[in-house]
């Protein structure tokens, strides 16, 4: 079996797992105890602070260097901006960078100066306990022509997982072209 697809598969099974299970407490119900009643954005969901990560993975074959920035639409707020390198196979993870019912635009830039953007809208959820969480996918076999793609998960379909190895955005963040590190 080839590594992309072994990785595809493993990954698509533990993302699909992690979003079936909860914690139950001893009568059953959900343990909802590390939430508070206010979501990062200020605004609320139900009375749960849910915020939703944003991945940014590079499924070629080779090192990239890619420029991602996160900006809400609805406030003109830039939340991230900055260069991440990323070998084959390893993903870039912005925790907790968008709040429940904000409108944002995702774009990312290669060196080659190929670039691609998404908007990225994060609706209420029936139940409170499911996500928003999106992933920008550089490379890969459902990427459009740049080899870019966006996915979002649906409330309760998790599929912004990503097969790549994830780990916190900072540990890939590198030194922007004029010798600043992306803010």
């Amino acid at each position: 079996m080839k590594r992309r697809a072994l990785l595809a598969t493993v990954g698509a099974a533990s993302a699909s797992l992690a979003g079936c299970t909860g914690l139950l407490d001893d009568d059953g119900t959900d343990d909802d105890s590390d939430t508070d009643d206010t979501p990062t954005d200020g605004t609320t969901s139900g009375g749960v602070n849910t915020p939703h990560d944003l991945y940014l993975a590079n499924l070629h074959e080779e090192t990239l260097r890619i420029h991602v920035e996160l900006r809400r639409t609805d406030t003109d707020e830039t939340v991230v901006s900055g260069t991440y390198e990323l070998d084959d196979g390893q993903a870039a993870e912005f925790e907790n960078v968008a709040g429940w019912d904000g409108e944002y635009e995702v774009t990312a830039t290669l060196q080659t100066d190929a670039t691609a953007t998404y908007d990225w809208l994060t609706q209420s959820c029936p139940n409170d306990g499911h996500s928003r969480n999106a992933s920008l996918r550089v490379g890969g076999d459902d990427g459009d022509d740049d080899g870019f793609s966006f996915v979002v998960d649906e409330c309760d379909a998790i599929v912004a997982g990503t097969a790549a190895s994830a780990g916190p955005a900072e540990s890939f963040r590198v030194e922007d072209g004029d010798g600043t590190t992306g803010a």
